[in-house]
Parts: structure tokens; sequence; C-alpha cells
């Protein structure tokens, strides 16, 4: 216990006045979230003159106030008070609420003659609500779940430990939030609801429950100008992880004061409905929890069990399970998949799920079109005496108001200028990848422009000259247009879940330019091992066996693994990964969260690397038994 206090040797004294002061402390209700350390709730220190009701000092504290920091406050609002508080001076007395603290201050306060007098100080409580209020910017308070008619602290925590176990189980691991599954609580219940399980790309975890078919639809289709437009009426049912701010205060506390149980640090569960109109977000009701709750359990039973078949658990099931809910036993059917999810109606025009509107001002700030580059490449070729190896003018013409469109900033023109120009030339390729990109409405619409993309390279390169420049494509700046529309063609059939067609396309691009200047290889990499053909894998990253990516050097260690388990290979490839990029481990294991929206731009070896690492590779990590241990272990 601190016993003495010294005041601050410069500090003069100040004049006494007959006042009382008063000095207490009080959490506040908001929470603080640095970017590399656990949030928390700032407690606020108040000093204030009772006599003359006022606010003569303040601070703010990251943990339990001591009796040295409420000392420091004192001393600071005596030194210099706050605006508004007066002039520096003592008071003759001083109100406080901690015994310990009053031992701890009263032989110095003695000497400055300030009488400590212990009591209850509940104006504090009026001060912290107000400052609270004010720094969650007047928005009211979410209630807890015990605010909830219905909702007992024993419910409740039945609720966590439900959440718990979801969260230890994975789910994600084996459903993807665009695969539903279909629940039925209980068993006769006249209808089902729909089960989407989110985590699988490793940014946010949870699990959304859908009432209408439809209504999950809605979401999958993309149906919609904003976010507001793919909320039904009758509300989707969710549960979200995140770390401990992601709960209203009152969960919160109710979380220290009843111990209820969490996963993980990053696993506190928030419930709750999403809903068209009004605020568009509310707590559940207790009927709907129950429905939650047999959701969690339901899942969490079948990831259990497809953890145990490992690689022959079947995606398709029609079952039904005895769960052990808070009210006892209820029988529930289960079946995947939900229904048939119509892919290529599915939208290829996507709206920002963050939007700000203080971020409107960079709205129409975009990255210059790299493509333009490429006239003054052609240009510089001619004033050199080079031939153009296409002799079409009107081809020519139509790339020309190509290079027009890439330098509009305006969507509406830059599409005009491609529908131009292929009314100049059809085997204009780069216009049908504009249109692709900008004019698509559905992922069938874009793949369809891609392919007329392809067709219209072909024709304009002619088969003497695609044969003359095999293995050389890219470097010759006519074959572009065309390798731009069969890079299209590989990215929409992968949203098209086409995955054969994506790699035979993957392999015929790398054996046109095997100096694979659009980066094949890394999707080829990734979609390899998507569809489990690791020996595949293996042979493509020893055909580029100089690259220093961690999509390389990561994956190298983890193929090596997989085949043999830890071993002296293994260890060697990974200490060579951890050099290249040290900050990949923090990211696949979960000690950092991967964020929602990708990076600008990547630096090489560098943070925004190893995001996008993660992004892409987490579930193959995941899927691998004993990895993430050994990359933890070798990591620290």
């Amino acid at each position: 216990m601190l016993r003495v206090l010294k005041i601050h040797p410069k500090v003069p004294e100040r004049p006494q006045v007959d006042e009382v002061w008063a000095v207490s402390a009080r959490r506040l209700r908001i929470w603080v979230t640095p970017e590399d350390q656990p949030p928390y709730r700032p407690y606020l220190i108040l000093v204030l003159d009772m006599t003359n009701e006022r606010i003569v000092g303040q601070a703010l504290a990251d943990h339990p106030p001591d009796a040295e920091a409420i000392f420091n406050a004192l001393q600071q609002a005596i030194r210099k008070p706050a605006p508004g508080g007066g002039k520096a001076r003592r008071p003759t007395s001083l109100l406080i609420e901690e015994a310990e603290w009053a031992e701890a201050l009263a032989p110095t306060l003695a000497k400055l003659g300030i009488v400590i007098e212990v009591t209850g100080l509940p104006i504090t409580d009026e001060f912290a609500r107000e400052i609270s209020q004010m720094m969650n910017d007047d928005q009211p308070e979410s209630p807890g779940l015990l605010d909830i008619e219905g909702v007992t602290p024993e419910y409740a925590a039945h609720l966590f430990s439900a959440a718990a176990a979801f969260y230890r189980a994975e789910p994600w691991l084996y459903f993807s939030s665009d695969e539903p599954i279909a629940i039925r609580v209980p068993s006769s219940a006249p209808q089902e609801q729909f089960v989407s399980v989110m985590g699988m790309g490793g940014t946010e975890y949870g699990v959304a429950i859908y009432r209408e078919w439809g209504d999950f639809l809605k979401i999958y289709l993309q149906e919609g100008d904003t976010p507001e437009d793919l909320l039904s009426e009758a509300g989707q049912l969710t549960v979200m992880f995140d770390d401990v701010s992601l709960l209203p205060i009152n969960d919160s506390e109710a979380v220290e004061a009843y111990g209820w149980e969490i996963a993980d640090q990053d696993a506190y569960p928030l419930f709750m409905v999403f809903h068209r109109g009004g605020d568009h977000v509310r707590r559940p009701t207790r009927q709907e929890l129950e429905l939650i709750e047999a959701t969690l359990l339901a899942t969490t039973r079948i990831a259990e069990d497809m953890a145990e078949e490992g690689d022959d658990a079947e995606q398709t099931f029609d079952m039904q399970l005895t769960l052990n809910t808070f009210a006892g036993q209820r029988d529930v059917t289960v079946r995947s998949p939900a229904g048939d999810l119509p892919v290529e109606a599915r939208s290829a025009v996507g709206f920002d799920w963050d939007d700000d509107e203080e971020d409107d001002e960079d709205d129409d700030w975009a990255p210059p079109d790299m493509r333009i580059t490429e006239r003054s490449m052609a240009q510089l070729a001619r004033a050199m005496g080079a031939e153009p190896l296409i002799n079409d003018p009107k081809l020519e013409h139509a790339q020309e108001l190509m290079y027009e469109a890439f330098e509009s900033g305006n969507l509406v023109q830059r599409i005009r200028l491609a529908h131009k120009a292929l009314s100049i030339s059809p085997n204009c390729a780069d216009a049908w990848v504009l249109l692709a990109e900008e004019e698509a409405d559905t992922l069938g619409r874009r793949l369809e422009y891609y392919r007329r993309g392809v067709e219209a390279g072909e024709r304009a390169l002619g088969r003497d000259l695609f044969a003359e420049v095999e293995g050389h494509f890219w470097s010759v700046l006519e074959t572009r247009p065309y390798m731009r529309a069969r890079f299209g063609v590989v990215t929409a059939l992968l949203e098209l879940n086409r995955t054969d067609e994506a790699i035979a396309e993957c392999r015929e691009m790398l054996r046109l330019n095997p100096n694979d200047n659009q980066g094949v290889r890394y999707i080829l990499l990734n979609t390899l091992m998507n569809a489990g053909h690791d020996d595949e894998a293996r042979e493509l990253i020893r055909q580029y066996e100089d690259e220093a990516s961690p999509y390389w050097t990561y994956t190298s260690a983890l193929l090596t693994f997989r085949a043999g388990g830890k071993s002296k290979q293994a260890d060697k490839l990974l200490r060579q990964a951890l050099k290249f990029n040290k900050h990949v481990p923090d990211y696949l294991t979960g000690r950092k969260r991967i964020p929602a929206q990708s990076p600008d731009y990547v630096e090489f070896g560098g943070e925004d690397e190893a995001i996008e690492y993660a992004r892409a590779y987490l579930n193959h990590w995941r899927r691998t038994p004993g990895a993430l241990e050994w990359l933890k272990a070798t990591a620290k």
C-alpha cells in the first residue's frame, strides 16, 4: 500500500480557501480499441469543487486507478484547474470514496492542511454517464441480454456455452456462407429456416438464420443497390463473434459478474436481429433466442461429426438430431444442401458494405488504369521503326477508342466507348473485357463477355501470328487484350465454382506465356490446393522455384508438412518463409483478425502481403492436422 506521497518539488504552495473538494473515479461506458492491444473501458478520474459546483480536474486511466493516480489528478487540479475551474488554490477538505486511497493520501494532504473525509459520491455517476454518452456520439446504449424479457442469467449462461462450443467446433471449415443448411425446429414445425455459417474467409465469424429461402437468395444474388435492400422485413437472426468491444456494456459486465463461457478473446458472442426499416438492428426475443440456441447446438454437432470423419465427411445429408436445450430435449431436422443456388444469376455488381459518408470525398479517386501505357509503348515502337503485327485499320481505330475509355473517369462514357469500339471492329477484345468488368450484371453474363473477348482476340491475332508468338505472349503488345480476356475467363469460372475448367485455362495461359506477367501461377496454385491436387501444386512450385512471395514459401512448407509431417525439410522451408515475411503467422493462427477489406497496396515482406496470403490460404492451413500448431511453435 502507498503510505506517503510527495508533492512535486517544483510546485509552489497554492493559497488555501475554505472549499470542499471531492475526488473519485468511474469506469466509463465506452470501449477504447487500440490497434495492437486488447480493447478496454477507460476510467475517468474527476476532481470536483463541491462548494462552487464545478469541475476543477479530470484525467483518464486505462486501468483501475490507484492512490498515486488519484493524487496526481488532485495535484494537477491544485496547480492548474481545468477550464472554468477558477484560480489555482487548495481546498480545506477533500471528500474521497475509497478508504484505501484516503489512508495512503492522508499523511501528505495533512501537511497541506487538507482534511480527508471518506464518503460516497453518487454525483460522479451522473458525470460519468454524461461523458460516456457524449463520447458515444449521444447514441443510446444497446440493451443487454438480460434486458430481454424472459432471459435469466442461467439461460444466458447456456446460450454463451452453446456459442462457445460452436466457435470451438469451427463449422466454417466445412460450410461457407454461400452454402446454407436447412433446419426445422422442432422437427414437426411447418417451416424450415436456413442457416449460413460465416468464418471461412477468416474475417467475420458467426451464423445467420434466414426465415425464408427467398431472404437468403436476396443476399446470395445481391438483389439491391444498398445493404438495406437485402434485409428482410421478418428479420435475419445473427450471432457474431469478436472481441469484447462487440458487446453492449451490460453484456460485458454480466460476463464478468456471472462468468459466462467464452471460447477465445475474439469469440464474445453478440445475439442480434437485422431487419429492414427503422434502425435495422434489435435484440432477439426469447423465442428467437431459442431458435438461435437450437441452431448453434445442431451446427456444432454436425461440425464435430465431420471433424471425426475427416476427408470422408459427407457434405450432403438429411438427418434428425436430438438436442439438449435449456428447456429440455428437442428433436430437429437438418439437411444440406438447403436448395438450388443459381450461381450464374448472381450479381456481378457489388456495393460497399462499409460505406462511410466521411469517405465520400475519396469516392471519385481511382488509381490510373495501367492499360493506357500500352498506347505510348506502341507509339514508341512505331517511332523506332517497328511494324505492327496486326494490320487492321478498323481494329486500330477501335483500340484507340478503348485507350480513351481507359483514361475516362466516367463509367457511362467508358461503356459507351466500348460499344462504339465493337461497332467499328468486332475483333476488339479489350472492349469485351471492359464490358465484362463494368456492364455485366450477373456472373454468367460476365463469363459470356470474357469468352467473346477471347474469341475476338483469336480472330485479331490469326492462326499464324498465334503460333509464331506462342511462349512469348504478353511481351508482344498485340497479344495483351487477348490475354486479359483469358484472365477474365479464369476469374469468372472460379466465381462460378467451375474449378476444373479454371485449372485448364490457367495451364493454357502459362503455356502461352511462361513468364506469367499476369500472375496466373498464384491463382493456379491456390486452385490446385482447393481441388486437393497437392502433387500438381508441388510441381507448379518447382516450375517457379525462384519465387519468394509467401504464396510460394509458406505454401511450399505447408505441402511438405502435409506429405510427411514435421521434418527437417519442412522446418527448413518454414524458417525460410519466416525470413521473407514474419507477419504471416499472426494472421494464420488468429493472433490478428484478417481485415474485411483488402489493402490498396501490398508491400513485399510487409503486413499487407501477409494479410493477403492469409486471406487466400487460411483454410489450407486450418484443414491440415497439426499445421497451425507447428507454425505457432516454429514462429515462436
